[in-house]
């Protein structure tokens, strides 16, 4: 499952919801539609290394400059802004992971067709009728997405989703 990335905080001059300007995009050189989905990826705040090659490094500073420091143990840890897919495949992941608890048995392959079923449209993402290459199936909905591992599962009167317009901007 390859992902894409979108702007979830404006803090380099990003439009909040609108697709990374470093995101993966495809298609792959056979053709293969890539990414799968997308996920929040570009002004994500996380933690950082405290060793003294990320908190003095030039590099690193304006990133940190975005979050805070917290001091336990006579330790200074750090948190900043981050950006790319490194941020946004993480999140995926622990999404699917999320799924996983709901349904131990959950398999790639359901796990893809829960992200195609279940991945939101919205007005920077468009008419997702047919996956793109830059979107995907659309933005990652981990609520949906446990449903469906609900319904997989057997579990009754859980509402599936019928209509992937009713989750628009996640709010679903």
């Amino acid at each position: 499952i390859s992902v894409g990335s979108y702007v979830s905080k404006d803090l380099f001059g990003g439009v909040v919801g609108g697709i990374s300007s470093i995101s993966s995009k495809g298609p792959t050189t056979d053709g293969r539609m890539k990414p799968e989905v997308t996920a929040p990826g570009e002004g994500v705040i996380s933690s950082y290394s405290n060793s003294s090659n990320i908190s003095q490094s030039s590099y690193y500073k304006p990133y940190l400059d975005f979050g805070t420091t917290v001091n336990a143990n006579n330790e200074t840890y750090y948190y900043g802004a981050m950006s790319g897919t490194s941020m946004s495949a993480p999140f995926v992941t622990g999404v699917i992971a999320l799924w996983l608890q709901v349904r131990p048995t959950l398999s790639s392959e359901e796990a893809k067709e829960i992200i195609a079923k279940t991945s939101t449209e919205d007005e920077y993402t468009g008419d997702l009728t047919q996956p793109s290459y830059v979107w995907g199936h659309g933005k990652i909905d981990a609520w949906q997405g446990i449903k469906e591992c609900l319904i997989l599962n057997g579990v009754e009167g859980i509402e599936p989703l019928s209509d992937k317009s009713a989750c628009v901007n996640n709010k679903g």
